[in-house]
């Protein structure tokens, strides 16, 4: 549980996951940076956005690394009822539902003339720490790929989750932004729809699991998950 800093009139939000394309709330302004000490990692089972307790899917996490950025979007809310609402939203989707901690980090904004220029924006980050019930810690990145195709949960495909993702950095931020991590999984999915005759991954964001379901003809049942997460 958080303490909702509920007289606050502005507060900096920072998306480095379905945030960035799904903050689900309002804000007034965003700026594309990064933050430094952390790795983007996809080690955060997900039994209730993106999977099931029977079969977990799994979402991004911040890993410390300290000579490590992850980049991603500084979100801008304003008023005192917006930010009461962007937290009480975050809080039963990131903590309650995700498994999530929350702590302050300074962002540096991206520009041009500067890549690493100073920043004085403190932003709130949502992520999971190592001894939590749902991470996983490091996976092979076959292995990973696979679950991720194969897991769904109330949000949507684990597939639409990993891709969007890294759409968004693909096309809105710098080129230099690579994330090793998350391009690899990202071709890695590809490969395997591919593999299961769909060509084009954006059938699974509109069109649901439907179109992967009609490849697959059914849902796997994780026999090595032998856990109680939720």
């Amino acid at each position: 549980m958080i303490i909702l800093p509920e007289e606050k009139e502005r507060l900096w939000i920072f998306g480095y996951g379905s945030l960035l394309w799904k903050p689900g709330f309002e804000y007034e302004n965003e700026l594309i940076g990064f933050i430094k000490g952390y790795s983007r990692k996809f080690w955060q089972s997900s039994t209730h956005h993106r999977g099931t307790k029977t079969y977990p899917g799994r979402v991004a996490t911040l890993v410390p690394n300290e000579n490590s950025t992850v980049w991603g979007t500084a979100f801008e809310v304003v008023g005192r009822t917006q930010v009461k609402e962007a937290l009480l939203h975050l809080n039963g989707r990131e903590i309650l539902n995700g498994g999530y901690t929350m702590f302050h980090s300074k962002f540096y904004q991206y520009s041009t003339d500067s890549r690493r220029s100073d920043s004085d924006i403190s932003v709130i980050v949502y992520s999971a720490t190592c001894d939590n019930r749902l991470y996983t810690g490091p996976e092979e990145d076959d292995v990973l790929a696979e679950r991720i195709v194969n897991a769904r949960g109330s949000s949507g495909h684990n597939v639409e989750y990993v891709t969007r993702i890294a759409e968004y950095l693909r096309t809105r931020f710098p080129a230099d932004c690579y994330d090793h991590h998350l391009q690899t999984l990202d071709s890695l999915i590809r490969l395997k729809l591919k593999q299961r005759q769909i060509d084009c991954v954006r059938d699974l964001w509109y069109l649901g699991t439907s179109a992967l379901d009609s490849k697959t003809h059914s849902h796997p049942v994780d026999e090595n998950n032998n856990n109680s997460k939720s």
